[in-house]
């Protein structure tokens, strides 16, 4: 990424996010439609500023499992996944009853690490997406390399610079001329701080995080 930005001669900034518990406090509305109520997850989002109406807008769209539907799924695997994570539970040392989990995938969940994938990368494809509508998203230029491999550059689809994710911790490279690359640090931040929380996860802006 920084290479790319020094044959550019531009500056660059690596943003570089931290999700807090992100295994045990992702959505499940990410995960399973209708898992649990969106009533709780909204109103915590409202609460921190982010407007009422894209709230609801974003929520709803998660509880309708868009993700399985547009996949092909079939209703009986929807239900399948939904059943799993309809009485998930967990114990506590101290605690003699069992406790209720309505949020989160962690360790002993159905393919907690492939519904977490899934879930995290519906996150990073919305935030991209918002980036790319104010120009924050960098694209490669390949046109020496179309032209070595015989491709046509005017067909070939643009290259966009994607963001190296490993687990919950992401890194958004953000170019730009010195007079404006903290501005536009600052507009990239706030996009995904957004675009993270209102879908329920939590950046983490601990020392040392992002």
């Amino acid at each position: 990424l920084i290479d790319s930005a020094s044959v550019r001669k531009c500056c660059a900034a690596i943003l570089f996010v931290d999700v807090a518990t992100a295994f045990a406090a992702v959505s499940r509305q990410l995960i399973v439609p209708a898992a649990c109520s969106a009533d709780i997850l909204q109103q915590q989002v409202i609460a921190l500023g982010i407007d009422a109406v894209l709230v609801q807008e974003v929520i709803g769209a998660m509880c309708k499992g868009g993700v399985w539907n547009s996949s092909g799924a079939s209703e009986h695997l929807i239900a399948l996944l939904t059943d799993w994570y309809k009485f998930t539970w967990s114990t506590l040392e101290g605690v003699d009853t069992l406790l209720a989990q309505g949020t989160g995938c962690s360790a002993g969940n159905p393919c907690a690490d492939i519904f977490f994938a899934i879930a995290y990368s519906q996150v990073l494809d919305k935030t991209r997406t918002a980036l790319s509508e104010v120009g924050l998203v960098e694209f490669l230029n390949c046109d020496e390399a179309n032209s070595y491999f015989g491709f046509d550059s005017d067909a070939a689809p643009a290259t966009v610079i994607r963001e190296p994710t490993y687990a919950d911790d992401t890194a958004f490279a953000i170019f730009g001329d010195a007079s404006d690359i903290i501005s536009r640090l600052t507009s990239a931040a706030t996009i995904v701080w957004r675009e993270f929380t209102i879908r329920g996860f939590t950046v983490n802006f601990g020392v040392k995080k992002t």
